[in-house]
């Protein structure tokens, strides 16, 4: 089995708009609703998101149904993390944190729930008219986007790139820093 890309990237979209959208966390009604007030337009527009697409929200569940849609792209959030790892993360930090719609679920529904997360790639490249757009959940660990592609594509292995991998879902240091 091959691993899951870790950077996606999309060319231009020369026939429609690209939106990108912050933490869903389980709020996809709220959603629709913002795509539905600014005309989104599925067969010709994009959505990206930076991730944290469950917990906390009442609509968690519908998450399989929104990463079916071929034009919505999300990076690997902190919280989808916790669906990856389920088996081994703090189960009790999890909760704490809105993990407890997973835990209703059977083993099958968990499984399948972890298999499609685990496909979402940690960091997304837009091109634009305007140049590149680089999409991370939480922080870049590098002083340059470039440097991250290329250690996320092949110049780390092991621990260093379950480090950055972490740093790009997890880290909270530029909003500790106060740090844009």
């Amino acid at each position: 089995m091959s691993q899951p890309k870790l950077v996606k990237r999309f060319p231009i979209n020369a026939i429609g708009r690209d939106f990108a959208a912050g933490d869903i966390h389980g709020h996809f009604t709220l959603l629709q609703k913002a795509l539905d007030e600014v005309g989104f337009n599925p067969a010709t527009d994009r959505l990206f998101s930076v991730g944290d697409l469950v917990d906390r929200g009442p609509e968690c569940e519908q998450v399989l149904e929104w990463l079916d849609k071929p034009w919505f792209h999300p990076v690997r959030g902190n919280h989808d993390d916790y669906v990856c790892r389920h088996d081994t993360c703090d189960i009790d930090n999890w909760l704490i944190n809105g993990g407890a719609w997973f835990m209703s679920l059977t083993d099958a529904e968990r499984g399948e729930f972890a298999a499609q997360f685990r496909e979402l790639p940690i960091a997304i490249e837009v091109d634009t008219p305007e140049g590149l757009i680089g999409l991370l959940h939480a922080d870049c660990p590098f002083p340059s986007w470039q440097h991250l592609l290329e250690r996320l594509e092949g110049g780390a292995e092991g621990g260093s790139l379950r480090n950055i991998k972490n740093a790009c879902m997890w880290s909270r240091r530029r909003v500790e820093l106060e740090d844009s």
